[in-house]
C-alpha cells in the first residue's frame, strides 16, 4: 500500500520513493496535484511551514496517494474506529472513504459495537 510521505529537504513519490528538491518559489501550503518522474504516478502534494521564535524556518514537503488520480479504482474496506465504528478506507491509497459516497455506496448495518458497511441492497422491478 502506498502511503503518505514527508520529508524536511526532499518531496518523496508515495509510490515509489523517488525524491526531488523542490524549488522555494513553489512552495505552498494548498494541496496541488503532481506526477512522480520516475514511476509516473500521480498524487497530492504540499508544504508545512513553522517559524520559531523568529530565527528559524522549516519547510516539510508531503505527498500523499490517490489512486483515483491515477484512474484506479479504490479498493475500500472497513477499518475499526474508536467507539466501535467502523468507516472505509482505501487498502491501495489509504484514502478515507468521504461521507457523500457512503451513502451512495454502503449503508451502515446498525447495533452498538457491530456497525459495519454492507453491501447496498439490489433494487426490486
Amino acid at each position: 500500500m502506498a502511503e503518505e510521505t514527508f520529508d524536511g529537504n526532499d518531496r518523496l513519490c508515495p509510490y515509489c520513493g523517488d525524491k526531488y528538491h523542490p524549488e522555494s518559489e513553489t512552495y505552498s501550503e494548498d494541496s496541488r496535484v503532481e506526477a512522480c518522474d520516475g514511476c509516473g504516478k500521480i498524487y497530492r502534494a504540499y508544504d508545512s511551514f513553522s517559524v520559531t521564535h523568529y530565527a528559524s524556518f522549516s519547510v516539510t514537503h508531503y505527498a500523499t496517494p490517490d489512486c483515483g488520480l491515477n484512474g484506479e479504482e479504490h479498493a475500500w474496506e472497513a477499518v475499526a474506529l474508536q467507539g466501535g465504528r467502523t468507516h472505509p478506507f482505501c487498502t491501495k491509497c489509504n484514502m478515507c472513504m468521504p461521507h457523500k459516497l457512503l451513502a451512495a455506496n454502503v449503508e451502515l448495518r446498525g447495533g452498538s459495537d457491530s456497525e459495519r458497511p454492507v453491501e447496498p441492497k439490489a433494487e426490486q422491478t
